[in-house]
């Protein structure tokens, strides 16, 4: 066999074929001229790939529509190119698919602009941000515009389209600029061909803005009274800068766009008040704007309303025709609103006519001579109604003796829910007047001027003789007297001395003298309870007396002691501070006191407690979260945490009639301790007016009972914190439920 002397070796190259070429899509890109006079013909336009690896070119033109295949495998951009023309881009995604519709790509004539830059306070920022937005509301895709200028010595450059622009001007530390409407081709133009835009003054420190629209139109609001004011109900919640600049409020209005903006207030808690020119128009007002260190806080929109007509028709019974009456409306959830001309009504012919909000509202109808509220009660106001209101009073006449000498006084009765006449006994100690009829409960009220002292009674009968009310109200002619003496000694003067009976909701009260001296006048013949209090000074100790028969009692040393601070904070579960909130705290034990402060915005109160305390019930009230319980308080010195959820769900739904339980004696409890009354959550919660009854909104989750007590506020820490209520049943509340009450007996 033959052999081969030199192998052969055979190579086979394979080579790898090219990626398939993906699909491609049809893009027609149709050209809009924004700015006069241009040549759309002349406009040269590119397609780049967003990772800036590929351009391409269009396929073909027609006219001023321009067409392009771009692949499928990436995001594309398409813009127009060159010195002389401005255009935004259209972004077309990756595997959108083929022959896609026609986009618009708005083309304007590029304008050389520069601006001189001052500030108030500080050095200049190196470089500025502007925004734009072109004014052009026929527009189906407005111009805007984002971009970054240095700023040299004081001047900064850009390069603007020639459209009517709103421009905002930003640079870190200081409040943002704005003008409206500005063309650049219509400034004023310098040597090199540029446009002024003129003097642009920046000033460091917050800043609050927004647009004020028509709630119904959404039109502009112009020359609408902007104030932001330091929150009234809530000292120390703003920042305490505000205050030592004796600056209550800032001021201004809102242009022909209906924007508005105000620079320069201290970090804080404020309120905001927008008040219309137009009388047709209601004011709005939000409760608890913050704003932060060097930001602009932004409200894009703030609705104002249209007023709602509202009409009230007295009907009186016979005997009172003659009587002139007023009638009030005021609101009672945050956005309610009487126009301040309509607060109140000339007299009961005819219609007493308003103007109102759609919300919730509190309607009282007073006497001429505003001694008799006849008519207290909520109601909810959505349409043009005409609201008929039944006067239900009859006459009252008593007479008040201490001891058997007649009595001048004033004599405030306040029936069930909300009504109360003040009246006066004579020389023979006889009154006599109108009042609300009674159905559950009386509350009287007897203040002397001499001697000096106010009495507390309740009635749970009456006798009402032909129509007429008749009170005799006789007190026992037994006195306490004594001194207050804070603890270097000294006598206090004004401060409040206090006397119940421990089986008596019923008391006494006085103030002290100028020598510290206290007479107390009217009391039982009981073992008494003694306290004192004065502002900025302390409380006492509480002192039982035992009875020591008719006349005056041995004179009696209370002491006021400061207590001490109790510094804590409020947050929610996420570490967020709950700012504005209001924290009331009611001691329990010996020395039972109800201090109550507002949240600054870091979460943060401060308030007074008696050394002797080492338990409370605290309550937490803001719109969306209302929570109390009795926890421990720690020592002196040491800061109380209160760790809330962030929001509640939960609300509970009471059915009232306004008829057996007075509204101010119904109390919600639940088992850690803690409770709301009524008066309360509407006063610092969100309560408010349905059918049949109350809502109570964002409650915190748990068990929770109805209670009624006329001492809500003398010993209800104690019995709470002890879980010593008469409670049959705890009903569970859960995370977005609604929990339902009767407090109808």
């Amino acid at each position: 066999m033959p052999t081969l002397g030199l192998g052969v070796f055979l190579v086979f190259l394979v080579q790898e074929a090219p990626p398939p070429t993906p699909p491609a899509q049809t893009v027609s890109i149709l050209l809009e001229a924004r700015s006069s006079n241009l040549d759309l013909a002349r406009v040269e336009v590119t397609a780049s790939s967003e990772d800036g690896e590929q351009t391409i070119e269009p396929q073909r033109r027609d006219g001023i529509e321009v067409h392009f295949g771009l692949p499928t495998d990436r995001t594309w951009s398409v813009t127009c190119r060159g010195e002389t023309f401005w255009c935004p881009s259209v972004h077309i995604a990756a595997g959108t698919g083929s022959n896609l519709s026609r986009r618009r790509l708005p083309v304007a004539r590029r304008v050389r602009a520069w601006a001189r830059l001052e500030v108030l306070r500080g050095e200049l920022p190196k470089v500025v941000k502007l925004q734009g937005w072109e004014l052009n509301p026929s527009a189906t895709m407005p111009l805007e515009l984002e971009l970054e200028a240095s700023v040299d010595n004081t001047n900064f450059v850009v390069e603007l389209p020639d459209v009517p622009l709103d421009l905002r001007l930003a640079a870190p530390g200081f409040a943002p600029q704005y003008a409206w409407g500005l063309k650049p081709s219509s400034r004023p133009k310098t040597a090199d061909g540029s446009r002024a835009l003129g003097t642009w003054t920046l000033r460091p420190g917050s800043s609050l803005s927004g647009f004020v629209t028509d709630g119904v139109t959404g039109d502009p609001v112009a020359q609408a009274e902007i104030q932001l004011r330091l929150p009234p109900h809530h000292p120390g919640t703003p920042s305490q800068t505000a205050r030592r600049m004796g600056r209550m409020a800032w001021k201004t209005q809102s242009n022909e766009r209906g924007f508005f903006q105000i620079i320069g207030p201290p970090t804080g808690v404020y309120r905001l008040e927008v008040t219309p020119v137009d009388v047709g128009r209601l004011p709005r007002i939000l409760p608890a704007i913050e704003l932060a260190e060097q930001a602009e806080t932004r409200l894009d929109t703030l609705e104002v309303r249209q007023a709602i007509p509202f009409r009230v028709l007295l009907e009186a019974p016979p005997g009172v025709t003659e009587t002139s009456w007023q009638v009030r409306l005021s609101p009672v959830s945050a956005d309610g609103h009487v126009t301040p001309k309509d607060a109140h009504g000339p007299g009961i012919e005819g219609y007493v006519r308003f103007r109102v909000a759609p919300g919730d509202y509190r309607l009282t109808v007073l006497s001429a001579d505003l001694k008799l509220r006849a008519v207290s009660r909520e109601i909810t106001i959505q349409t043009d109604q005409t609201l008929s209101v039944q006067l239900d009073v009859l006459p009252v006449e008593g007479r008040v003796l201490l001891g058997e000498t007649p009595l001048v006084a004033e004599v405030e009765l306040n029936v069930d829910d909300g009504g109360s006449v003040k009246l006066e006994s004579d020389a023979e100690g006889r009154f006599r007047g109108w009042t609300r009829r009674p159905k559950s409960g009386l509350a009287i009220q007897v203040k002397s001027i001499h001697p000096a002292f106010s009495r507390y009674l309740l009635r749970e009968t009456f006798d009402i003789d032909d129509g007429v009310l008749r009170l005799d109200l006789e007190l026992p002619d037994r006195r306490v007297t004594g001194t207050v003496h804070d603890e270097a000694g000294r006598p206090v003067r004004s401060a409040r001395v206090t006397a119940r009976p421990e089986s008596s909701a019923e008391g006494v009260s006085s103030t002290t003298g100028v020598d510290g001296r206290f007479e107390l006048v009217g009391l039982e013949d009981s073992s008494l309870v003694l306290r004192a209090s004065a502002r900025d000074i302390g409380d006492s100790e509480r002192l039982r007396v035992e009875p020591w028969g008719d006349g005056v009692s041995p004179d009696i040393l209370l002491v006021l002691r400061r207590g001490r601070i109790l510094e804590g904070r409020v947050s929610t579960d996420l570490g967020e501070p709950l700012a504005a909130g209001r924290v009331q705290i009611l001691t329990a034990g010996e020395h039972p006191k109800w201090v109550h402060d507002a949240t600054n915005v870091s979460g943060q109160f401060e308030v007074h407690v008696p050394e002797s305390a080492t338990q409370a019930v605290i309550q937490v009230f803001s719109p969306r979260l209302n929570w109390s319980a009795c926890l421990p308080l720690p020592p002196a010195g040491q800061p109380i945490e209160i760790r809330l959820p962030s929001a509640f769900g939960s609300s509970v739904r009471l059915q009232y009639d306004g008829k057996s339980v007075p509204f101010s004696q119904s109390i919600l409890f639940n088992s850690d301790g803690g409770f709301f009354t009524l008066s309360q959550l509407l006063n610092f919660g969100d309560l408010r007016r349905v059918d049949g009854g109350y809502l109570a909104s964002a409650i915190a989750p748990g068990a929770y009972a109805t209670l009624t007590s006329p001492r809500w506020n003398v010993d209800l820490a104690t019995l709470a914190c002890a879980r010593a209520l008469p409670v049959e049943e705890w009903r569970q509340l859960t995370e977005g439920q609604e929990l339902r009450f009767d407090l109808n007996r």
